[in-house]
């Protein structure tokens, strides 16, 4: 369980958790999202273990993208792009998270070899997911988000 103090991932945003409140019977943990956009989260004491979990390190990350290339790609088709991706990014599972960024990555990447436009629904999966790892990698690894944003390309395109 995280401690007052630590910096952790909620809902895989990089987030500080800076106290403990009380109201009436129940606790809640205050989070603040360190990623410039002044959001507060204050999550039911009860729920942290859900949404909440401690910053990954170098090492995990290591092996989160050493990984790709045993994903298989999902198949999205583009009547079911939300029944696939949704679930995926309600999980906060980062294996699943990444999975799904190789998968539309590669649909991306076919998209353009075949000249045809890449789905608007895709695209927006697409871009929240590279956000979310791009402020995580750049966190843990002292890197600006344009360094990590290449890294995430390179990895992703030799996964592909």
């Amino acid at each position: 369980m995280p401690e007052v103090g630590d910096i952790v991932l909620y809902r895989l945003v990089v987030s500080e958790f800076y106290g403990i409140e009380k109201e009436k019977k129940n606790s809640f943990c205050k989070i603040r999202s360190l990623e410039g956009d002044g959001c507060e989260f204050k999550v039911p004491y009860e729920n942290v273990s859900i949404h909440m979990r401690t910053i990954p390190n170098t090492n995990e990350l290591e092996e989160l993208l050493n990984s790709l290339k045993e994903m298989h790609l999902y198949q999205i088709t583009r009547t079911a792009v939300d029944k696939i991706c949704r679930p995926v990014i309600n999980s906060f599972d980062m294996e699943e998270w990444m999975h799904l960024l190789l998968s539309l990555f590669a649909d991306k990447k076919r998209a353009g070899r075949e000249k045809r436009k890449f789905s608007q629904k895709e695209a927006m999966y697409y871009h929240i997911l590279m956000q979310r790892f791009i402020s995580i990698f750049s966190y843990v690894l002292k890197k600006d988000n344009m360094q990590i944003e290449k890294m995430l390309l390179d990895k992703l395109e030799a996964a592909t």
